[in-house]
């Protein structure tokens, strides 16, 4: 059983660490797409994956050895992790909870990133979008009448007489 805690705490201070990394790739995510840089955006989303890969597999890992610590000590399965730290030695648990509540922090900091990356992103397709419509949206006054005769539509001018 201690191993299984030794090994619990190795991950969580392992899924600490890239939760960090992730947190440093979204604010570079973040900058490329306020600069438009492609490459940027495509670097990163590529290193994104594999960051998104390893949490998946510390995840995997770690609710294994949940799983089997709480067959050990006779828990059901659907208990929280909270319930499985209470029933060990308060100096584990505690130490266990700790690392738990710092995790807690970076995903709460991790989600407001997401939701400023989710307004960028929402901005930038927003402004496609217009700069669609303003290209090709049929009767808006264009340069160039279908007979390639100049075209003249008095309905775009700005009159600033008052």
């Amino acid at each position: 059983m201690n191993d299984d805690l030794k090994r619990i705490q190795e991950l969580l201070d392992k899924e600490e660490a890239v939760l960090l990394r992730l947190s440093d790739l979204l604010e570079c995510y973040s900058d490329a797409l306020t600069k438009k840089d492609t490459t940027g955006i495509n670097q990163t989303v590529s290193t994104l994956e594999g960051i998104l890969t390893r949490i998946e597999n510390i995840e995997e890992e770690r609710n294994l050895l949940l799983s089997n610590l709480k067959s050990r000590l006779g828990m059901d399965q659907d208990s929280s992790i909270y319930a499985l730290l209470n029933s060990l030695p308060e100096e584990q648990g505690s130490e266990i909870l700790q690392k738990v509540t710092r995790l807690l922090e970076k995903l709460h900091g991790i989600s407001l990133q997401l939701d400023h990356l989710q307004q960028v992103t929402g901005f930038h397709l927003h402004y496609i979008d217009f700069l669609a419509k303003l290209a090709f949206e049929h009767g808006s006054s264009g340069t160039y009448d279908q007979n390639a005769s100049l075209k003249r539509d008095s309905s775009t001018r700005i009159d600033l007489q008052s």
